[in-house]
């Protein structure tokens, strides 16, 4: 959320993301699929619970071991490593040292 927001919850990004996690469209999509009915809407982007929610769903199916690296990229398959998920994977650790991102 930090990198794609700086946790703000009204954002909206170039390609059609928004909220706190950016999540787009596709991934509206998809967590809808994973429930198996249309609970999320484009607007829920801009909650931060339903952006979480989904964000988990996602996870939860297809990267269900939480691998880091793999989260990463289903969030944003099309970022380039060192433009992405490097600066990540940086406050990732910081934050697993108990640095705050602010």
């Amino acid at each position: 959320a930090w990198h794609e927001s700086r946790w703000n919850d009204s954002i909206k990004g170039p390609t059609g993301d928004s909220g706190y996690m950016q999540i787009t469209p596709i991934y509206v999509a998809e967590a809808n699929n994973i429930v198996g009915y249309q609970k999320y809407s484009l607007e829920d982007r801009l909650s931060r619970t339903k952006s979480l929610e989904m964000f988990n769903l996602v996870q939860n199916r297809h990267n269900p071991n939480k691998n880091v690296q793999i989260a990463i990229r289903l969030h944003n398959p099309l970022a380039k490593d060192s433009e992405y998920l490097e600066p990540i994977l940086l406050n990732y650790a910081k934050l697993k040292l108990g640095y705050s991102l602010n």
